[in-house]
C-alpha cells in the first residue's frame, strides 16, 4: 500500500495568516481539519451551566423587621378601633360618680334617716331585735359619719369595706371603726352570734363616731 502525503491547500486566507505571524515573530502551525468538536484552544467544548431558581427565597427580617411588622399591624388595628369603630371600644369609661354626702345604693339608708339626731338613731338601732342587722346599720351610719367628718366622697357603688378604705388613716376613729367592721362581717357573713358585750362595745364605738357628724 502506498501512503501519499497530501499537500495542505494554501489559500489566500492561510497565506495572510502566515504573513501576519511572521511580522509578529510568532511560530505558528496551520492545520486543517474536516470535523471540529469543541474549542480549538482546549480541545473541549465549553458548556455553560445555569442555575435555575425555582422559588424565591423568603425575606430575612433579621429580627428587627419582624418587630417592625408586628408594631405596624398593632398600630393599624389601634387606628381602626379608635376611628373605624366609632371610638366606642376604646372610649374612656365614665368615671364613677362620687358626690358629697352620697349614700351607696345598697345600704338602704334614706335622706330622712340621715337627718335623724344621734340619740334617736342610736335608740332605734338598740331596739332592733336582730342584732346582726343592727350591727350592719350601725356600721353603715358610722361609715357615713366618718366620711362626712373627714370630707371624703363615697361612691354609689361602694361596699362597707371599700368605703372604709376611702377613709384616711390619720382619722382618730379609724381603728375603732375597723373593729366594728370586722364584728359586723363576722356576724353577717360568718353567722357568729353577737354577744351582749360585743353589742355594747359596738354601740359605744358608733355613738362616739356619730357624735362627731354635722347633723346632730
Amino acid at each position: 500500500m502506498i501512503h501519499e502525503t497530501l499537500q495542505a491547500p494554501n489559500g489566500v486566507t492561510s497565506q495572510t495568516y502566515r504573513d501576519f505571524a511572521q511580522r509578529k515573530s510568532a511560530r505558528v502551525k496551520v492545520q486543517y481539519v474536516t470535523d471540529l468538536d469543541g474549542n480549538l484552544a482546549s480541545g473541549r467544548s465549553t458548556q455553560r451551566s445555569f442555575e435555575v431558581r425555582d422559588r424565591v427565597a423568603p425575606l430575612d427580617f433579621n429580627g428587627y423587621g419582624a418587630l417592625f411588622a408586628a408594631l405596624l399591624v398593632i398600630g393599624l388595628l389601634f387606628l381602626w378601633l379608635k376611628f373605624g369603630g366609632s371610638g366606642a371600644l376604646l372610649a374612656r369609661e365614665p368615671r364613677e360618680e362620687t358626690t358629697k354626702d352620697a349614700v351607696p345604693h345598697n345600704w338602704r339608708i334614706t335622706r330622712d334617716d340621715l337627718d335623724q339626731d344621734t340619740r334617736s338613731l342610736m335608740a332605734r338601732i338598740a331596739a332592733m331585735t336582730d342584732r346582726t342587722e343592727a350591727l350592719v346599720y350601725l356600721l353603715r351610719y358610722s361609715l357615713l359619719a366618718g366620711a362626712q367628718a373627714t370630707e371624703v366622697r363615697l361612691a354609689r357603688s361602694d361596699t362597707e369595706r371599700s368605703a372604709m378604705a376611702r377613709l384616711p388613716r390619720t382619722w382618730p376613729h379609724r381603728d375603732a371603726l375597723s373593729t366594728l367592721l370586722v364584728k359586723a362581717e363576722l356576724a353577717h357573713y360568718g353567722g357568729r352570734p353577737v354577744s351582749d358585750s360585743d353589742f355594747e362595745r359596738a354601740m359605744e364605738i358608733g355613738r362616739t363616731i356619730l357624735r362627731g357628724k354635722r347633723h346632730v
